[in-house]
């Protein structure tokens, strides 16, 4: 699926979709936070709507650049944690009877392996000048509240509880929480590893893309680039959708293979009417 991108760069832009949404009947968003605390800052808000993803960028971003630039970095492993890696690796090459393998040789091999299945993200990287146009939340309140308040448009959203969290805070009801691709893969697979989005989308879709700690690494997420921030958020919408619209296919159809299925009335009504 092809991302366009569409950047909303007032709150009149932010109404005047409002009856585009209300007449597609649905919305898949995500939110961007300064912390997982619903107390703390929005950064930015996607939603993605017949395969357009909207990007509203909010002015918390540059206040925090300006409040907190850098973060911290963590102290690094002093030389005798350090040194010791290398002497677990030998003293398991000899309990596996390797003693005459060349270690370093092994060490080799093993990064070139490791280095050769590591998913390339090249598209986060080199991009053209962009700069992103920054819109204070408190005046998008009246079209957030026109979208997510409305109960005749669909909610779609992974892990849609988190996001709904910070809405609600702010006095945004979230309204007809249709369809949460993380509720649908745990009702599809109750044993699955993991349930992060990421995740998913590459199991599924087999697209390989940079979970929020490998991009973001010992950072702040706003010390990623405009662009890059806008990528990364733009993303997770579509693949939501995606997700949704597999998932969906699998519930309603009690054809799962992985697990028994106990169908589409029990997702909406136990699934979807708890969270």
């Amino acid at each position: 699926m092809e991302n366009k991108i569409v950047d909303i760069q007032s709150p009149q832009a932010l109404e005047g979709l409002v009856p585009f949404i209300k007449d597609a009947g649905y919305v898949s968003f995500d939110l961007e936070t300064e912390s997982l605390r619903f107390q703390d800052r929005i950064l930015s808000l996607q939603m993605t709507v017949d395969n357009v993803t909207y990007y509203l960028p909010f002015t918390t971003i540059p206040e925090l650049r300006e409040e907190k630039p850098f973060k911290k970095p963590k102290p690094k492993k002093g030389k005798k944690q350090e040194q010791e890696a290398p002497k677990v690796i030998q003293e398991a090459l000899f309990d596996m009877g390797a003693i005459s393998l060349d270690f370093h040789k092994i060490e080799q091999e093993v990064t070139a392996e490791v280095e050769e299945k590591k998913p390339l993200f090249d598209n986060f990287e080199n991009f053209e000048d962009y700069s992103a146009v920054f819109v204070d939340f408190d005046e998008c309140r009246a079209g957030l509240k026109a979208i997510f308040s409305d109960p005749d448009i669909r909610k779609y959203a992974h892990n849609m509880k988190f996001d709904a969290q910070f809405l609600i805070y702010r006095g945004i009801d979230v309204l007809n929480w249709y369809f949460d691709p993380m509720l649908a893969a745990w009702q599809l697979k109750e044993d699955r590893m993991s349930y992060e989005l990421k995740v998913l989308i590459k199991e599924f879709y087999d697209i390989d893309t940079p979970t929020f700690k490998q991009l973001v690494g010992d950072r702040y997420y706003w010390e990623l680039s405009d662009e890059q921030m806008r990528k990364y958020a733009c993303d997770d919408p579509v693949y939501t959708m995606m997700l949704a619209d597999k998932f969906k296919l699998l519930i309603v159809a009690d054809t799962a293979p992985f697990s028994v299925n106990t169908g589409w009335q029990f997702f909406k009504e136990q699934m979807m009417g708890v969270a």
